[in-house]
C-alpha cells in the first residue's frame, strides 16, 4: 500500500525549508548535518600525496555517500522551486562570493558566484527540471516512478559509471542528481521493506565494511568505493537515510533545526576556491606536523571546528541577507505578476 509523508507536498526550499513536525523531521536534518560533515571529511587532505592508513580507508569508505544522501533529502521533501526558494538559494553563494571579492580587491568575475562549486551548478540545474521530475512523479503513479527510475538508472549507472562515458563517470552530474532525486521522491511516497531499525542499521554497516575491503584490498573498479553514482555508494546512501528515517528525535531538536540551516552555507565556505587553493594545503599540513600517527582523529576535530565556524559566520551572514531577501522576493513577485 501507497504511504504518502504528510510533508511531501511542502517541498525543500533548498536550505532547506523544514515542515512543520520538528521531532518527526529533526532526524533528517541530523543526517542533513551529518552528510555536511561527511563532505568536509572527503575535503580533508592527508600532508603524504599518498594515504593508505586503515584511518583514511575507513573515513572515505563511510564519508563516500554524503553527497548522495544530500541529494536523497532533497528527493524526500521534494523541490518545489518558487521566486522566494529561488531568491533564498542564490543569495549565499552571491554572498560570499561578494565578500570575497571585496577583501582580496578582485573582479566577481574570478570567482563566478554560481559557478565556482560543481555542486551548486548541479543543484541549479536540479531545480530547473525538478518542476518536470515531480509531475510525473506525482501524476503518473508508481509504475511510471519505477520507469522513471530505471531509465535513470541505465543513463547514469549503465551508461554513467559501467561505460565509463566523459561526463557521467564520476557522477558529478545532473543526470546522477536527477537519479537520487527520484529515489528520494520514492522512499517519501512508497512502503520500504525494510522495516526495523536494527534491519537497517546492518544493512548500512554491511554496505560499509564492503567499500572498506574494496578499499584495503584495492579492488576500486571503475570507481565503485568513490564515484557518486557507483551502484555501491548510492546503495549506502540509501541505507543510511533509511536508519535516520526510523530515528526519533525527543530533544535537541531546536538545536538541530538551528544547526542545519546553515549546512549548505558550511559547504559554500569551506570549498570555496579561495580557501580550497589558498589555505587547505597549509592547513592539513600543519595538522599533520601536529598530530602525527593521529591525523584522522585531529581531522575529526579539526572538521567540527570549521563546521562550527562557518555556521557561526552564515548566521552573521543571515542577520545582513535576510533583510534583503524579502525585498528582492517581493520585487520579483511584482515583476512576474506584471507579465
Amino acid at each position: 500500500m501507497d504511504k504518502e509523508v504528510n510533508n511531501s507536498n511542502k517541498g525543500d526550499n533548498i536550505q532547506l525549508t523544514l515542515p512543520n513536525k520538528k521531532k518527526r523531521l529533526a532526524n533528517i536534518e541530523l543526517l542533513r548535518m551529518l552528510s555536511m560533515f561527511m563532505v568536509l571529511m572527503l575535503h580533508t587532505r592527508h600532508p603524504n600525496t599518498i594515504d593508505d592508513s586503515l584511518g583514511s580507508m575507513f573515513w572515505r569508505s563511510f564519508s563516500a555517500c554524503g553527497v548522495d544522501t544530500f541529494i536523497l533529502i532533497s528527493g524526500y521533501f521534494g523541490l518545489r522551486p518558487s521566486v522566494k526558494s529561488w531568491v533564498h538559494f542564490l543569495i549565499p553563494p552571491t554572498f560570499y562570493t561578494l565578500i570575497l571579492c571585496t577583501i582580496n580587491h578582485e573582479p566577481i568575475t574570478h570567482y563566478q558566484p554560481w559557478c565556482s562549486w560543481w555542486f551548486v551548478t548541479c543543484y541549479l540545474e536540479l531545480l530547473l527540471v525538478a518542476p518536470f521530475l515531480n509531475m510525473i512523479i506525482d501524476e503518473k503513479g508508481k509504475k511510471m516512478h519505477l520507469l522513471l527510475i530505471f531509465a535513470l538508472s541505465i543513463i547514469n549507472v549503465y551508461f554513467g559509471f559501467i561505460c565509463q562515458t566523459n561526463e557521467g563517470r564520476t557522477g558529478y552530474t545532473l543526470m546522477n542528481f536527477c537519479f537520487i532525486y527520484t529515489l528520494g521522491r520514492y522512499i517519501n511516497k512508497y512502503n520500504i521493506v525494510i522495516n526495523l531499525l536494527s534491519q537497517r542499521l546492518l544493512l548500512f554497516v554491511f554496505l560499509l565494511f564492503v567499500n572498506f575491503i574494496f578499499r584495503l584490498y584495492g579492488i576500486d573498479c571503475k570507481g565503485i568505493t568513490g564515484y557518486y553514482n557507483s551502484p555501491l555508494v548510492i546503495l549506502q546512501a540509501i541505507s543510511l537515510f533509511l536508519v535516520f528515517e526510523k530515528i526519533e528525535i525527543k530533544r535537541l531538536y531546536n538545536i538541530i533545526l538551528f544547526i542545519s540551516s546553515s549546512t549548505f552555507s558550511v559547504y559554500l565556505i569551506s570549498d570555496h576556491p579561495y580557501f580550497r587553493y589558498n589555505y587547505y594545503a597549509e592547513l592539513w599540513k600543519n595538522v599533520g606536523n601536529i598530530s602525527g600517527d593521529y591525523f584522522h582523529l585531529m581531522a575529526i576535530l579539526v572538521n567540527m571546528l570549521i563546521f562550527v565556524l562557518c555556521t557561526m559566520l552564515d548566521k552573521l551572514r543571515m542577520l545582513i541577507s535576510d533583510k534583503v531577501e524579502q525585498p528582492i522576493v517581493q520585487l520579483l513577485g511584482n515583476f512576474r505578476n506584471l507579465k
